[in-house]
């Protein structure tokens, strides 16, 4: 089988004479993997690695932060670089970079959704 994640994105800024959109069509990709995890994590003031589960290797992820004011980092380890910075209430769709990604919050706790799609 093929083509079995379908990704979509768009973005947009208006504000007085600036106005830009960015579509993308929506474009599949092929699960190598079997496996998937979902869930929702406690995210702290110091790095927490994120729960893979059965995923061998993370590949397309979608996460959301569920925090009123904390700012979550993924970052590629425990003691990685940045990935992608999450204002509070803000989701990102991206292929992680990582075989143990981990989060960062600034304030404790706060709550990560994420759903990870073995490569």
């Amino acid at each position: 089988m093929a083509n079995e994640i379908t990704v979509s994105m768009s973005l947009s800024a208006v504000k007085g004479t600036l106005s830009e959109k960015k579509k993308v069509s929506a474009a599949t990709f092929d699960m190598t993997g079997t496996d998937y995890v979902h869930g929702t994590m406690q995210v702290t003031d110091s790095n927490v690695a994120i729960p893979l589960g059965s995923v061998g290797t993370p590949g397309w992820s979608c996460m959301t932060n569920n925090h009123a004011s904390g700012v979550i980092t993924i970052k590629h380890a425990t003691s990685g670089s940045s990935l992608v910075k999450l204002e509070p209430g803000e989701s990102a769709v991206f292929r992680i970079a990582s075989a143990a990604p981990s989060a960062i919050s600034t304030v404790n706790p706060s709550e990560l959704d994420y759903f990870i799609v073995e490569d």
